[in-house]
């Protein structure tokens, strides 16, 4: 069922549950981190291949994005 968004009900849960899990993992300190947060962006992006995702990084619409091999994504970045 969509709705005046243009959004269905299971593309809303799957933002909430990807902003929930993602959350807790965006802000702790890299380089420590950066695994974490590769392991929870491996479930929603479209691909991933570079571990090097900094802290403060956020990311609208997973299901499009893909992150090649050697790509760094720096802090405070939007995608």
């Amino acid at each position: 069922m969509k709705n005046k968004n243009n959004y269905t009900l299971i593309e809303y849960i799957d933002a909430l549950v990807f902003f929930s899990i993602y959350g807790i993992v965006k802000y702790l300190p890299s380089p420590v981190f950066d695994g974490a947060r590769f392991v929870v962006l491996k479930f929603f992006l479209k691909s991933i291949h570079s571990i090097h995702v900094k802290d403060g990084a956020t990311f609208w619409f997973p299901r499009g994005i893909s992150i090649g091999k050697n790509v760094g994504i720096n802090e405070w970045v939007f995608i």
